[in-house]
């Protein structure tokens, strides 16, 4: 009878994602996903205090590195892992986890999952490539390695888009696209055909013409067959924009108009219309006129970004909710007034409404 090695090192390599996103997230699916990930793994952490074996790998994900879309209860999970590495390597115990990147295999990297991280930037990586990189990570003895085949000139717009990443920003290649884009001007020869365009235009027939540029570039970025498909009064976010297609929008308008936009550009003008105003008074050099009633739905639209980068920290979002409360009180309150007014004035005489105006607004 042929006698086998002895088991010395065990890989848990099991694990289910949820691909939804955190407000439609239930308590089952975050129960199926940390019972694949979690649970496996503490009862392997329990065999390897008993000496059943000598090392422990852990296949963990970087969605529990930098974030993931849609992932959160994944992202949590493989947070887990990496915490759970960090303990037993702290009681003295061989353990590493890996937090990788996308395969180029069926399975949680392959369908809309996998094409979405691809958009992202994160290449994927063949199979023997990456068992290779596993043979390297475990030949460094780390506790924590994070593995991925990164398209860094499409993730780092996408990535930083809302706020600094310490965890990435000085890496070699992040620092040398950073500083390519503080250097990168405007292409002028971009502009040239559309200012020919433009010129000799009223302001609305050019509003019209930016318009519609900017409803054939983001139909293009949302797959769409027609710009039809695209309201130039509709909000980009509620047209399914996130930060990869914002990307995408900003590098063909810069390619288009020549100017030098940012990777927030769907964000910082929410609508099309919006967008193309702004365009126009950059190529220009006019003045935007957007009305306070466009105006404030792309303001609330910038505010629903920038709580997203507070959402952590408890104070400001309790300052923040209060003083919100407080805004949807004025607005309730200046509706009621408005029904309680129209009713006054529906009734009264002459008399009676110079009297209302003089009490209300303090004439003398």
């Amino acid at each position: 009878m042929c006698k086998r090695p002895p088991i010395t090192t065990v890989i848990h390599a099991a694990g289910v994602s949820r691909d939804v996103i955190l407000t439609d997230l239930t308590a089952e699916d975050l129960e199926d996903v940390l019972a694949a990930k979690v649970r496996g793994a503490d009862l392997l952490a329990e065999r390897l205090a008993d000496g059943a074996f000598e090392r422990l790998v852990l296949f963990s994900s970087n969605a529990g590195v930098w974030g993931g879309a849609r992932q959160g209860a994944y992202a949590a999970a493989n947070a887990y892992l990496d915490a759970l590495a960090e303990r037993l390597r702290a009681a003295g115990r061989s353990v590493t986890s890996v937090a990788w990147g996308l395969w180029d295999a069926e399975g949680m990297g392959g369908g809309e999952a996998g094409a979405r991280l691809s958009r992202l930037g994160l290449r994927p990586m063949a199979p023997d490539r990456a068992v290779a990189a596993l043979h390297e990570a475990l030949g460094m003895d780390e506790t924590l390695v994070a593995v991925a085949d990164v398209d860094w000139e499409q993730f780092l717009p996408a990535f930083t888009m809302a706020r600094r990443r310490p965890l990435i920003e000085d890496l070699p290649d992040a620092r040398q696209i950073t500083a390519a884009g503080d250097r990168e001007g405007a292409d002028t020869n971009g502009a040239s055909g559309l200012l020919a365009r433009l010129d000799g235009l009223d302001a609305a027939d050019r509003l019209d013409l930016l318009s519609k540029l900017v409803c054939e570039e983001a139909a293009r970025v949302l797959s769409h067959s027609s710009p039809d498909a695209i309201e130039p009064e509709r909000a980009f976010r509620d047209m399914g924009f996130d930060s990869i297609a914002s990307v995408e929008l900003r590098k063909r308008l810069s390619a288009g108009t020549g100017l030098h936009l940012p990777a927030t550009v769907a964000f910082d003008h929410p609508t099309p219309r919006i967008l193309a105003e702004h365009l126009g008074a950059e190529l220009l050099g006019v003045a935007p006129d957007v009305p306070p009633s466009t105006r404030v739905f792309g303001d609330i639209d910038r505010l629903a970004g920038t709580l997203a980068e507070v959402a952590e920290d408890d104070a400001v979002r309790k300052r923040v909710a209060q003083r919100l409360r407080e805004l949807l009180d004025s607005c309730d309150t200046t509706a009621r007034d408005a029904d309680g007014m129209s009713a006054q004035l529906g009734s009264a005489s002459d008399e009676e409404i110079f009297e209302f105006i003089d009490k209300r607004f303090k004439r003398s």
